[in-house]
């Protein structure tokens, strides 16, 4: 625990929950959910069922671990990382009315049961927020979490209308399959909810949405009053956009948080900037995360600004052409490089902070346009050309996957650009007079064009384009034009290269098109600071080959070598700005944000096993009644539980018991009251409390019919063992960690002569060659590096608390059987014609396990190795466990192993196979018994692999 608090102390942690949910919460099984599929069109993409994952262990941590305590899951788990400023929150007049005061405050712990997914712009938040419903529900069903209302809140009319869309695709999927379809309800039904009948009888999923800016605490026509709906807090709460309103003083962000007081908070934005909300993020995609991920583009930040728009006098007119000619030659450089058929028709997207203003930066920028589309500017165009060269050659990427990487082979690109071709490329002709047109049934764009083109270049979006047309356009021509379609609703597919507006339309629309943003006269205060994360998160999104949404280099594809020469521009999203240092700032701080949780996964070599076929069983499930189930399978639960239970059944007749419990099978409502009354059906355990007697139930309902296993067949190994192409390991270490791999590899075992010859043709010293190719093992950062033959991947890697990496051999039990069992592998050859083994992780090589029961249900046992034994046509496959007696669920393990293996041989085709457990003690800790002669000591590992050994 010194060294974890020592990296949080170093690194300055800010998020909590994720690294709960990825570290601390893996043995949450969550095996039960179907997290990829969506729709017809569409299936999760793996960030976003990683975001699913979290979400869930993290609810069932808080549920059945915490019983929804949020004062002891707040102590016991955020408490672990001190550097989250999560103390308190000044209460008000609505707080207060709520949550209890200590002092002049509000503990902060009343405001825990809450998760952020921070999900960059074009992640595909709503879709994560449907299938998030149906995870709830599901998760209801099961008794995982308590049953409650689900109400979703979004900003505006727009995105709700968005939202629903989706919830209609996804419907239409689940209509061909058994699943639940959502149904949306506006929360003004609320108060009606028995037309609905019974909200989780339904055969629907009953969500009830609403506007978030129509929430408060007074009734007003659409405006609702939360208290109306607030059901003592027993709600889960789906908040999008939640950066809308500051998290101290917003009347709205505590309604939300109160209508979720005794429930559970989701919040999903692009921009969260509170304390409390990245600490509470369970899973951050930002931006600077989106990108090193490999989805969407590249940022690259200028050096060259636009100082030169700070001031409204003509005088420095040339440093506003030279400086817009830089941005312009970016995006003739964009668009000379585009392919058909792949990615997207690059555009330049300009954000100022003034549209209406006299001299407003938006009229700044079109003049400075019209002057570069007008007049002849070869001279300021040709320095503006060298400048940006020079910047291609010593500017790296401010985002990017790949450590320090620039842009210098696109330096020569553009100095080959002329100034008639970046006319062409941007206004489509070389010269002209800037034209306006406009619709008179949309007063909210203008449409630019020259008089020798035939299509637009360029639209300015504002809230109203009336002052533009009496002021700012005298002197240009002005068409009437009378389009169905906004040229701004089909961007997509429309000439416009240049959009012109305000913050008015960073929100509400969706392409891939920009390359090129800018940002006019933008402030830095906290809402611009969001305002431009969200504005850059517009501009960032790619879709490559055949849709898919990663750039080519993360893509397995046979077009790379045609594509790759123009990807470089096409995945780049060049930012240009008035100050620079301050979006540098921001895209900074958001990587810091992921510090001690952005670690990259590297894969190890798998060994080659040439004719060897290394078997593994598999299992087919039968149901058995409660009547039948071993009384070792009792099921826990605390005095108190069960004296309330007998209170609560004594309190209800039986027909208002089914008619609650859905017990509306007589046999199964027989079965339930046999097995209560039976005596071996519970097991006293003052440790395991249920806070919630329906729970309870609903567990115990599950206990009617148990699922055990018994041996199918057994198989080849296949794919069965991921785990070391899984090998996690934290930025800081990847590089020399990935070095240590590739030389622990290469390790050979030759004679000194040898040695002294391979130093000669390596040019390396006579030590580094004996370490290099006389040595099984190598060291790095307290981590072991052993080749090791027989091993089914190499390196094998292991160490006791490392915090830089996952995924190795790291319990202490685990490093003892590994040290003691390397002492003994050439006994073992000796006894066998051939064997190998293998390091089992219980995350991700969850196909090969021994299945036991506990509490009543069935679960996997994973032990830490397995071994393959091969003399002559007899394969035995050893499980190996060196987990010690301290584990107290050891008997219901090896009782499993008993009744599935124990004292047979299995035939596939010509080999026999027998299967064989030992667990290796550590301590002197007595066991059972009965259990006795499975344990081994360390110091006696050599008596487990003989053959004959009748202990097994």
């Amino acid at each position: 625990m010194a060294k974890q608090k020592k990296l949080i102390d170093e690194h300055n942690y800010k998020i909590v929950l994720q690294q709960l949910a990825e570290n601390e919460y893996l043995n949450v099984d969550t095996n039960e959910f179907n997290f990829k599929s969506f729709s017809n069109e569409k299936t999760m993409f793996e960030y976003q069922i990683e975001a699913l994952q979290n979400a869930l262990r993290v609810l069932v941590q808080f549920y059945n671990e915490y019983n929804a305590d949020k004062e002891s899951f707040y102590n016991k788990e955020y408490r672990k990382y001190p550097h989250a400023n999560l103390d308190y929150l000044k209460p008000n007049e609505l707080l207060q009315e709520h949550f209890p005061i200590l002092g002049k405050r509000i503990e902060f712990h009343h405001f825990i049961n809450r998760m952020s997914f921070w999900m960059t712009m074009g992640s595909g938040k709503t879709i994560v927020i449907v299938k998030l419903v149906e995870l709830l529900n599901k998760a209801m069903e099961s008794g995982l979490i308590p049953k409650k209302n689900i109400l979703f809140f979004t900003a505006n009319e727009g995105l709700l209308d968005r939202f629903k869309k989706e919830v209609d695709d996804y419907n239409l999927f689940k209509g061909q399959n058994e699943d639940k379809k959502i149904d949306t309800i506006s929360l003004k039904d609320y108060e009606d909810r028995q037309k609905f009948g019974n909200v989780f009888d339904s055969q629907l999923i009953k969500l009830f949405c609403y506007r978030a800016d129509l929430m408060s605490d007074e009734r007003k026509e659409a405006t609702l009053d939360f208290k109306d709906y607030l059901d003592s807090g027993n709600n889960y709460v789906i908040l999008d956009e939640a950066h809308k309103g500051d998290k101290q003083d917003s009347k709205r962000q505590n309604i939300f948080s109160i209508l979720a007081k005794n429930g559970f908070l989701f919040n999903f934005s692009a921009t969260f900037t509170d304390e409390s909300d990245i600490a509470t993020t369970v899973y951050n995609l930002n931006q600077a995360v989106w990108v090193k991920k490999g989805y969407g583009k590249k940022l690259f930040l200028l050096d060259n600004d636009l100082k030169a728009f700070k001031e409204k006098s003509d005088l420095n007119e040339n440093e506003k052409q030279q400086a817009t000619l830089k941005s312009l030659l970016l995006l003739a450089l964009a668009k000379k490089y585009k392919l058909s058929n792949v990615y997207h028709d690059p555009m330049m997207v300009v954000f100022t902070n003034s549209v209406n203003t006299v001299e407003a930066d938006a009229e700044l920028f079109f003049r400075t346009l019209q002057s570069i589309a007008k007049d002849d500017l070869e001279t300021v165009f040709n320095e503006a050309k060298k400048d940006l060269r020079k910047e291609f050659k010593a500017t790296k990427y401010l985002v990017t996957d790949k450590d320090g990487e620039g842009v210098s082979e696109l330096a020569e690109q553009v100095i080959k650009i002329s100034f008639n071709e970046l006319k062409e490329l941007v206004f489509y002709a070389k010269n002209g007079n800037i034209e306006a047109i406009v619709n008179p049934k949309d007063k909210t764009e203008i449409a630019f064009k020259l008089d020798s083109a035939d299509k637009p270049f360029s639209l300015i979006k504002i809230g109203d384009i009336s002052s533009w047309l009496k002021e700012k356009l005298k002197g240009i021509k002005i068409d009437e034009t009378f389009k169905e379609e906004s040229y701004f609703k089909s961007l997509d597919d429309s000439s416009i290269n240049i959009l012109l507006g305000s913050r008015a339309f960073y929100e509400g629309w969706d392409t891939t098109r920009p390359n090129i943003m800018l940002f006019l006269n933008i402030g830095m205060d906290k809402e611009a600071k969001k305002f431009v994360t969200q504005s850059i998160g517009r501009g960032m999104r790619v879709e490559s080959v055949d849709g898919s949404r990663q750039r080519i280099d993360f893509i397995d594809t046979d077009r790379k070598a045609e594509i790759s020469p123009s990807a470089k521009t096409l995945e780049t999203l060049f930012v240009v700005s008035t100050n620079k240092e301050a979006i540098s700032s921001i895209v900074s701080w958001q990587e810091e944000q992921n510090k001690g949780i952005d670690w990259h996964a590297v894969a190890l070599e798998k060994n080659e096993i040439a004719n060897k076929i290394l078997y593994i069983p598999t299992y087919k499930k039968h149901e058995i009644s409660a009547d039948k189930i071993n009384s070792k399978s009792a099921f826990k639960l605390s005095a108190k539980n069960r004296e309330d239970l007998k209170i609560y059944i004594n309190n209800l007749t039986p027909q208002m018991f089914a008619l609650k419990h859905k017990l509306y099978n007589k046999k199964e409502y027989d079965l339930f009251f046999q097995m209560l009354n039976k005596s071996n059906t519970f097991f006293i355990d003052k440790n395991v409390h249920y806070k919630s007697l329906d729970i309870l139930i609903e567990k115990l309902k599950n206990r009617l019919y148990v699922k055990q296993s018994t041996v199918d067949t057994f198989k080849a190994l296949n794919d069965e063992i991921v785990h070391f192409r899984k090998i996690k390991v934290r930025e800081d270490k990847k590089e020399e960690f990935v070095q240590t791999v590739s030389k622990t590899i290469k390790m050979q075992n030759l004679t000194d002569d040898e040695v002294y010859q391979k130093s000669k043709e390596d040019g390396i010293s006579l030590k580094d060659a004996t370490n290099l190719y006389q040595s099984k093992e190598l060291i790095f950062e307290d981590a072991k590096f052993q080749k090791m033959l027989n091993h089914y991947y190499n390196p094998v890697i292991s160490g006791e608390d490392l915090d830089w990496i996952k995924n190795i051999i790291s319990e202490e039990s685990e490093v003892i059987f590994l040290d003691k069992f390397t002492k003994i592998c050439n006994d073992i050859d000796k006894k066998y014609d051939w064997w190998m083994f293998s390091k089992l992780n219980q995350y991700h090589d969850k196909n090969i396990f021994i299945p036991y029961t506990e509490n009543g249900e069935e679960k996997p046992f994973y032990p830490d190795f397995i071994f393959w034994l091969q003399k002559g046509n007899k394969q035995t496959i050893l499980f190996i466990d060196p987990k010690g007696d301290r584990n107290t669920d050891y008997e219901h393990k090896i009782d499993g192993y008993k009744k599935v293996f124990l004292n047979q041989i299995f035939n596939i085709g010509e080999t026999e196979i027998d299967v064989k457990l030992a667990l290796m003690r550590i301590t002197n800790t007595t066991v059972g018994e009965e259990y006795e002669h499975y344990w081994y000591s360390k110091d006696d590992l050599l008596s487990i692999f003989d053959e004959a050994n009748p202990r097994i």
